[in-house]
């Protein structure tokens, strides 16, 4: 199961660094940021990859570290509907009270879609 898990983590990393705003950052670091802020959590979040995130929270990826427009991982998780891995961060500890660049707590997201 441990490398099931590795191989998933080697996959996931692999694919992100295929997206535009990933191309030439070092993602052998799990803590690394592209050049919005954004980190691996962010993106897992998007992904509604709750694996990921655990896999991430457990190397010390910050959960409340504000992205791109301010967004947190919950931000990110809230808006993209990606309500397990939303639900999996505030059950981590992830700050619902953070404001994003536009003053917006990650919940208020769901009355704007």
């Amino acid at each position: 199961m441990i490398i099931a898990r590795i191989n998933e983590f080697d996959v996931f990393i692999k694919d992100v660094t295929t997206y535009p705003d990933w191309i030439g950052v070092d993602v052998s670091d799990k803590l690394a940021c592209n050049s919005y802020g954004d980190t691996l959590l962010h993106v897992a979040a998007c992904q509604d990859r709750v694996d990921m995130i655990e896999e991430l929270l457990n190397h010390g990826v910050p959960i409340n570290k504000k992205g791109e427009h301010g967004y947190t991982a919950l931000h990110e998780a809230v808006e993209q509907g990606s309500y397990l891995s939303a639900l999996y961060l505030i059950k981590m500890g992830a700050d619902l009270s953070i404001l994003n660049d536009f003053g917006q707590k990650p919940l208020e997201l769901l009355v704007i879609k």
